[in-house]
């Protein structure tokens, strides 16, 4: 049977980044994210030949996304070094995840596609707004796939006798 989902955690992908004590050498700009998304598609494709039509795809933003707000975490008080403002974080979020699932949605690796996502500690608000505006379009274009942008620090995924809880931690 093809009573399979595929789950697919995405986190800390901090969209506007450089340097930084806990990331080293990298500059999270759009290239970078960009890529990062295609192997997850590359993957998804390889996945979905080995195996088959999954029964759903389960993709879950856990947070940090974008790597902030004004050059700071959600809390205030942490400046962060970064290479893009809010609204670039905010664009390149957007289009990054808009072209992502318009290409998931082409690969028919599926009988169903859901969206998950919660924000983390260094995105907050930002990452709401950005993921609520990717839920519009996903929503408007695709009626077909679910959403769900929790406003909780941890919320639950179930499918089949399964569930699944799913918070940025900290």
């Amino acid at each position: 049977s093809n009573e399979r989902a595929l789950l697919i955690p995405i986190s800390d992908m901090h969209i506007g980044a450089i340097g930084g004590s806990f990331i080293t050498n990298n500059e999270y700009n759009k290239s970078v994210v960009e890529h990062r998304l295609s192997l997850i598609l590359s993957e998804v494709y390889y996945l979905n030949k080995r195996w088959g039509t999954f029964d759903k795809i389960i993709i879950v933003d856990l947070g940090d996304s974008l790597d902030g707000y004004n050059k700071s975490t959600v809390r205030g008080g942490k400046e962060l070094d970064q290479n893009l403002n809010n609204r670039e974080q905010f664009e390149i979020y957007f289009n990054s995840f808009k072209s992502f699932f318009d290409t998931l949605i082409t690969l028919n690796a599926s009988n169903g596609i859901s969206f998950y996502a919660t924000q983390g500690n260094h995105d907050g608000a930002i990452a709401h707004m950005a993921q609520r505006a990717l839920e519009i379009y996903l929503n408007t274009k695709y009626p077909e796939l679910s959403t769900f942008i929790s406003n909780d620090f941890i919320s639950t995924i179930s499918y089949g006798k399964h569930r699944y809880h799913m918070t940025h931690g900290k």
